[in-house]
């Protein structure tokens, strides 16, 4: 008798950041996806040693987000001090796993 297990990779969790704030009209602010993922949850304790990305931003809410060269983008728009980002989307570097059991 042989099984064939496939062992499913548990989804992380986004967890809330606070950033600092921003002056008024004062460009793109780039922020680091380690910056964004440092307080987020990988999975299960057998998947700590994964790799978080940030998959999407979007609603911005003061600006417009964009993801570029591995960072997220946030442009204030004009005279708008306040900037929230929800919707943001992580995926871990699992690789696909299958375990044969005789």
């Amino acid at each position: 008798m042989h099984f064939n297990i496939t062992p499913v990779n548990g989804a992380p969790t986004a967890v809330s950041d606070t950033l600092p704030n921003i002056a008024e009209d004062s460009g793109p602010q780039t922020i680091p996806f380690a910056t964004l993922t440092a307080n987020d949850l990988k999975g299960p304790a057998n998947e700590s040693g994964q790799t978080l990305i940030v998959k999407t931003v979007g609603n911005a809410v003061g600006g417009t987000v964009s993801i570029v060269d591995g960072n997220v983008l946030f442009t204030t728009a004009a005279d708008t001090t306040a900037r929230r980002v929800s919707n943001t989307q992580l995926k871990t570097t699992a690789p696909p796993m299958a375990w044969l059991i005789h």
